[in-house]
């Protein structure tokens, strides 16, 4: 086993001739175990190469950051919007704060009882990030953008920190931490539940269990090709992933829609160390987990207040874009019933504080290897 690699042995069992009710060849199980090289070599990567780029600038006015390669658009607050390399856009809106998911079936379950009301009630499905002025340092190999801001919620806010390290190489390093505050006054319209027993009611008292924890951006709707190291190939989530095997998996970004009757959330990924979204010249933009650890990964034809809103399936309308969802987590989707909040305590998000960071990077997959560029550390 090579140091500072990762490799999965999957183990299956198959039958070993045809049966009444299975052709040869069929899996009746299988388990995978995750191997790894040397625990210290883990730790020494190569650093990327920086030799011979040209220095980033920001603008006198302050509404542009790059070089020769490299350009992001700044707004008045110079929070970035927008970012192109090497004269081609990756990021047609940069990530920003996402706490909001289409609810599903059973996170309507219970009424008034039920996850999907409490997140309304707190207003989360109208929650906007807005960001106060950010300041920028030049540090030589890159720029470091610092930003604050706040998601308005019912009777509060929920703020949050984002740091921006921006290479010479093209590569963006973002750090994210959520705060959500112990002392968020209930909504007038949550009742009081406190003396409700029944078994498996798991909305806790109190507590805004937040629908996910994440960043949304929009990029191309030209990089529809996907290849991520990840579960897959199908959907998963926190609470039900462990049937989605970990691998390499290719596919298409329009082949993540799930057509359930009602529309709603679909399509996740979990525990994904990388994602690779491409266009037909192999070109595009790759996205990797930070310290922290994988994330779950979401590329959609669809926006999320479309699903949200969209009764059926013919309400839903593809856009221009590919809506990005990058999460720490997602709520799990419960499941005992679907006529009560049954998601399991251990799969809420009702920490009080949330930090992770994601590394953005141009990818031309013709000459650049996926894993190496992943592994090479940012100085």
């Amino acid at each position: 086993i090579a140091a500072n690699e990762e490799y999965q042995l999957t183990v299956s069992f198959l039958t070993r001739e045809d049966l009444p009710w299975a052709e040869k060849g069929h899996e009746l199980a299988w388990e995978q175990f995750e191997l790894k090289g040397d625990a210290e070599m883990m730790l020494k990567t190569e650093p990327i190469s920086l030799d011979g780029l040209s220095p980033l600038m920001l603008d006198e006015a302050g509404k542009t950051l790059g070089n020769d390669k490299l350009s992001i658009s700044l707004s008045d607050k110079m929070i970035p919007q927008q970012l192109s390399f090497d004269g081609k856009t990756l990021l047609n809106t940069f990530p920003t704060p996402n706490v909001w998911r289409a609810p599903i079936d059973n996170d309507e379950g219970g009424g008034d009882r039920s996850f999907a009301f409490r997140w309304r009630a707190f207003g989360l499905d109208k929650a906007v990030p807005v960001y106060e002025m950010a300041s920028w340092e030049n540090k030589g190999t890159h720029f470091h953008g610092s930003m604050k801001g706040s998601i308005a919620v019912t009777g509060g806010a929920l703020p949050f920190s984002q740091e921006v390290k921006v290479y010479t190489s093209g590569d963006n390093m973002i750090s994210y931490e959520l705060e959500v505050p112990q002392d968020l006054p209930m909504p007038d319209n949550i009742r009081d539940y406190s003396n409700f027993n029944f078994p498996g009611f798991y909305v806790l008292q109190n507590t805004l269990p937040l629908p996910r924890v994440g960043l949304k951006m929009e990029v191309p709707a030209t990089f529809d090709k996907m290849n991520w190291y990840g579960r897959g190939p199908h959907e998963s989530y926190w609470d039900r992933k462990y049937a989605a095997r970990l691998g390499v998996f290719s596919s298409t970004v329009a082949e993540q829609y799930v057509n359930y009757s009602k529309p709603q959330e679909h399509g996740n990924k979990t525990d994904v160390r990388w994602m690779a979204l491409t266009n037909h010249e192999k070109t595009g933009l790759l996205i990797s987990n930070g310290e922290e650890g994988p994330l779950n990964m979401n590329p959609s034809i669809y926006t999320i207040e479309n699903v949200t809103e969209a009764q059926h399936p013919y309400d839903l309308v593809e856009q221009e874009f590919i809506t990005m969802t990058i999460d720490w987590q997602q709520s799990g989707i419960g499941g005992d019933d679907s006529w009560n909040p049954r998601t399991h305590p251990e799969f809420q998000l009702t920490e009080n504080s949330y930090k992770f960071s994601v590394r953005l990077s141009p990818l031309n997959m013709d000459n650049e290897d996926i894993a190496k560029k992943v592994s090479a550390t940012l100085p």
